[in-house]
């Protein structure tokens, strides 16, 4: 695979409809439940203001929760990946802070069962997640340094 074979890593995104593809529809129902109280905020804030965003999420993220995706979902998708080119190619891009809602089952970093799927904590602390960067970091430096004066 070229990904691999250029060193390249794909990063999981643990947002739900990347993870499930029938979570969009489950979360447009539950903003339809709550389109009155949706609506009434947008009386007083604007939709594309932080304010609109927090409370919006105050109002609907307890349904959204019941609709997510599973954490083992989540842990099959990083198992595809692994299987298919290998940890040193596999990075976790959380974005904790900025989805509506997080899988079932998984609040902070500390949830991440991935030993449960007989990884090796040495694989999982070191090539999914420290070794991408170290190598990135050395394959690169050296070429953006070359180029520094271009």
């Amino acid at each position: 695979m070229a990904i691999k074979e250029n060193g390249g890593v794909v990063f999981v995104n643990y947002y739900p409809a990347y993870i499930d593809s029938t979570f969009e529809k489950r979360a447009n129902k539950v903003r339809k439940k709550h389109k009155r109280a949706l609506d009434s905020l947008k009386v007083l804030y604007s939709e594309e203001s932080d304010d609109y965003w927090y409370k919006s999420q105050d109002i609907i993220n307890k349904d959204l929760a019941k609709v997510a995706p599973s954490l083992d979902q989540l842990i099959d998708h990083i198992d595809y990946i692994v299987n298919l080119i290998g940890p040193d190619h596999v990075g976790l891009g959380s974005d904790f802070d900025g989805v509506e809602v997080l899988p079932r089952g998984i609040r902070t970093v500390q949830k991440l069962l991935l030993l449960r799927r007989n990884y090796l904590k040495e694989d999982t602390q070191k090539k999914i997640l420290e070794k991408y960067w170290e190598r990135i970091l050395n394959a690169y430096s050296a070429k953006w340094l070359d180029n520094w004066d271009e």
